[in-house]
């Protein structure tokens, strides 16, 4: 704010505002992180103070280039406005796009962490007890053989599961960018 109060001093106290007027331009950088409404009340703000500086500084002497530079500059703070709005709006859908990718990461992540880890430390727990130095029975290698089938069925079942995860998520994406496109 501090910024546009220097430049609304210069437009009060410069004659040929048109240089002066571009500098509000610099202040809608400072606001393209803020949201829509303070965009726009800012916008306001100025225009406001482009017209009253006109009015205070317009006299009947005056040249057109004036009121000439007072128009460009107005015209610029709307085109600007728009332009800031516009920049907003993507933004905000590019950061709504990338939290929605991060929270599927993460879900992925997840799955992959704890539900394939599942079966493939029980593989291998199993592999360990066969490749001990302990003979074992007939009927422990069944069981054994039975729990290493559970556990390549679990992580198979899984593996289809992320498959479809995936294949949605992509589905969604392509859906998402189609409806953004229309």
């Amino acid at each position: 704010m501090l910024v546009l109060l220097i430049v609304s001093l210069l437009d009060l106290y410069t004659p040929l505002s048109g240089a002066v007027g571009a500098l509000y331009l610099f202040c809608f950088f400072y606001l393209c992180r803020e949201s829509k409404k303070i965009i726009i009340v800012f916008a306001a703000f100025i225009l406001l103070l482009t017209i009253i500086t006109f009015i205070i500084s317009y006299s009947p002497s005056s040249n057109y280039m004036v009121l000439l530079n007072k128009a460009i500059t107005i015209f610029v703070i709307i085109i600007t406005t728009i332009f800031t709005v516009r920049h907003k709006k993507l933004h905000d859908r590019i950061d709504t796009d990338r939290n929605t990718y991060v929270k599927e990461l993460e879900k992925m992540l997840f799955m992959v962490s704890h539900r394939m880890r599942k079966p493939i430390t029980s593989y291998l727990e199993l592999m360990n007890i066969v490749e001990s130095e302990k003979v074992l029975t007939q009927e422990e290698l069944k069981l054994i053989m039975k729990h290493i089938k559970l556990s390549a069925l679990e992580l198979d079942s899984f593996t289809k599961e992320l498959t479809k995860f995936m294949s949605e998520s992509v589905k969604n994406v392509e859906k998402k960018n189609q409806t953004q496109k229309a």
